[in-house]
């Protein structure tokens, strides 16, 4: 009979002994948890952030389209006047 009991009292202290660990493990995962999902938030907002300096970078690629061929069209102006000026015509076709 004593036997049953020692054995009952050292089964109770390590039921209380993995009991305090269980709970230190599930405090460690709670925290894990919280950091997971701070970073799964952090990936989503990064995401949405990717999107729009995608649209962005689309929108200043055609502007820079658009630039470049009025810097063309300027240039071709520029050059007619250039040519105009050295011929000395001003305009007048004489």
């Amino acid at each position: 009979m004593q036997f049953i009991l020692e054995q009952q009292a050292a089964a109770s202290a390590t039921l209380a002994v993995m009991g305090a660990r269980q709970d230190k493990t599930e405090q460690r995962l709670s925290a894990i948890d919280k950091r997971l999902t701070a970073i799964a938030k952090l990936l989503q907002t990064g995401m949405k952030m990717l999107v729009k300096t995608d649209a962005t970078l689309k929108d200043l690629a055609a502007a820079h389209k658009d630039l470049a061929a009025a810097q063309k069209r300027t240039e071709v102006n520029l050059n007619r006047l250039i040519d105009s000026q050295r011929r000395g015509t001003n305009g007048d076709k004489r």
